[in-house]
């Protein structure tokens, strides 16, 4: 772990730390840090509940104590993950009892066993490359896609850590090739973008889904999962998907908090190949069923559920994301229902048709 990400300014000459999130073994660190980390720990576990709101605040304090530098993750026997020390977003992984994205984790665990392709698109660092392409999640070949340059550097760092075992491409996703944008925003976790032109300095090229399976980036005749978190461009990478949606395909995409009216659930339900489905698959990210490949995937229709301290939560339509395939679609999103057993989980309004 002694190479540096590029562009990452003085956190590059800084130490990196190393952290195993399945025994707790921090090494590299002086007491300095080991305060620092414990006190990222305390405030992810205070924080958690409320979806970290205010954790970045807590960061943001740390990190103005410690020098600049990294650390290295250990996310489980065959993934490494790297990350600024004391970052805003991604320090939450210090606290081993948080599962991030839980819903996404139960799901990746569930098809395991079958060989596709994953495709991150908005990759960010390349969390869901790292653990997709590692022995415990199947050790699929898996394509990292990343608009925003900073944030590529480190997701390509990563990749070296890992062994080079997953693609990086520099582009940003939308509905067709051939177009430009630039990255807007201050936050690496929540970039967003505008249109561009060529001669943009900052301009980024654009590419489309189905443009990188007709290239052959993306093996057409494999099953492929495709992760979507391109902050508000969803829809637009869903119109540009049509060919890969076509076969044998899952999605995940990102439905943000602040959209009310559920815009990329609908714009599955009426084109008339994804419906919203709920059913019996329940468990814990860390007892994730084991299925027999996508096709059986689509056809059970999941629920998924955690624990809390007090009560169950079934994660219909879980913060933020979608699990999406042809013929049977599931949005994680639009309601988080309160189940205790024996209840049933109430079902989410849509305008189109049940499965």
């Amino acid at each position: 772990m002694d190479a540096s990400p590029r562009n990452e300014g003085p956190a590059s000459a800084g130490r990196t730390l190393a952290y195993d999130r399945e025994t707790g073994r921090l090494s590299g660190a002086r007491l300095v840090e080991r305060l620092a980390v414990a006190a990222l720990q305390a405030g992810s576990a205070a924080t958690a509940r409320f979806g970290h709101r205010g954790y970045r605040l807590g960061c943001n304090v740390v990190s103005s104590a410690v020098a600049p530098g990294d650390i290295a993750i250990r996310l489980n026997s065959d993934a490494v993950f790297s990350m600024p020390f004391a970052d805003g977003y991604w320090s939450r992984l210090l606290n081993r009892r948080y599962v991030y994205e839980a819903e996404i984790e139960t799901f990746l665990r569930g098809v395991s066993d079958v060989d596709y392709v994953f495709v991150d698109g908005g990759a960010n660092f390349g969390y869901w490359s790292v653990l997709a392409s590692s022995r415990p999640f199947g050790a699929h070949d898996a394509l990292a896609i990343e608009a925003s340059a900073p944030n590529v550097s480190r997701l390509e760092f990563n990749s070296r850590l890992n062994g080079c075992r997953f693609r990086c491409i520099h582009a940003a996703i939308g509905g067709a090739p051939g177009g430009f944008v630039r990255i807007t925003g201050d936050r690496h976790e929540a970039f967003g973008t505008a249109r561009a032109g060529a001669g943009d300095p900052d301009a980024v090229r654009t590419v489309s889904l189905d443009g990188l399976m007709t290239e052959g980036a993306i093996e057409p005749a494999r099953p492929v999962v495709v992760k979507l978190d391109v902050e508000g461009v969803e829809i637009e990478a869903l119109r540009g998907a049509e060919l890969l949606s076509a076969g044998d395909a899952v999605f995940i995409c990102e439905e943000h908090g602040a959209d009310r009216r559920h815009l990329v659930s609908r714009h599955r339900c009426r084109d008339g190949k994804f419906r919203p489905a709920a059913g019996p698959v329940r468990s814990r990210p860390h007892q994730a069923p084991r299925m027999g490949g996508i096709q059986r995937f689509r056809d059970r229709e999941p629920v998924l559920e955690r624990e809390t301290r007090t009560h169950r939560m079934a994660v219909m339509n879980a913060p933020k994301r979608i699990l999406a395939a042809p013929r049977v679609w599931m949005d994680l999103r639009a309601a988080i229902r309160e189940v205790r057993p024996p209840r049933s989980v109430a079902e989410p309004e849509f305008d189109c048709l049940r499965y």
